[in-house]
């Protein structure tokens, strides 16, 4: 490997590299041994670390990471709940052209449910609940109206509502984080000692 040209090793085919010059790299043994050490230490585990790939954050990342997500998760759920409120005839109609009974009901409880638990979510109460519910609905609502998998438009709000479970069960199996109501109620009540 001693001074062969990279442009002419077989993992590199007929490309040529070049850095910044127009000479061609070449590799050599010092060079390999050295990029590899700094490899393996970009990729060795960390004292705290159990994996190999995973992100090392602290705590006051982390609940901020927490809240960015829930916020995230919540806007569609607000944007769809405010969309049901603005025109409920729409929502009513399309509920109703499914042939599924009480339309006016499901508008009702899909539009209180959304606002309601985006709201919740948002602020982080009761939020392992919450997610449970918002993710049930999300996989229930796929279920009923993204059930044309052989239109590419219902088979992507399908997938899209099967990953806002996804992201929802992720929720409700890690909680809220530092930043929610649920995190102060549970500091707020201290364990009792008899």
């Amino acid at each position: 490997m001693r001074g062969e040209r990279l442009a002419d090793t077989p993992r590199w085919g007929a490309q040529q590299a070049k850095i910044s010059s127009s000479e061609p790299i070449f590799l050599t043994e010092h060079v390999v041994i050295r990029l590899n050490a700094q490899f393996t230490r970009l990729v060795q585990r960390s004292p705290k670390s159990s994996t190999m790939n995973s992100i090392s954050f602290n705590s006051k990342q982390n609940q901020t990471l927490a809240l960015i997500g829930r916020i995230l998760i919540a806007a569609i759920f607000l944007v769809s709940g405010l969309g049901k409120l603005a025109a409920p005839g729409a929502t009513i109609g399309y509920i109703g052209s499914l042939g599924l009974p009480a339309p006016m009901l499901g508008y009702v409880a899909a539009m209180t449910l959304e606002l309601a638990g985006g709201v919740l979510l948002i602020i982080g109460y009761r939020t392992q609940l919450v997610a449970i519910l918002l993710a049930a609905y999300s996989l229930i609502t796929a279920l009923i109206f993204h059930h044309a998998l052989g239109d590419q438009n219902q088979m992507f709000h399908f997938l899209k509502n099967v990953a806002m479970a996804g992201g929802l069960i992720q929720v409700a199996a890690y909680g809220a984080g530092g930043l929610s109501l649920d995190s102060r109620r549970e500091t707020s009540v201290a364990p009792t000692t008899r």
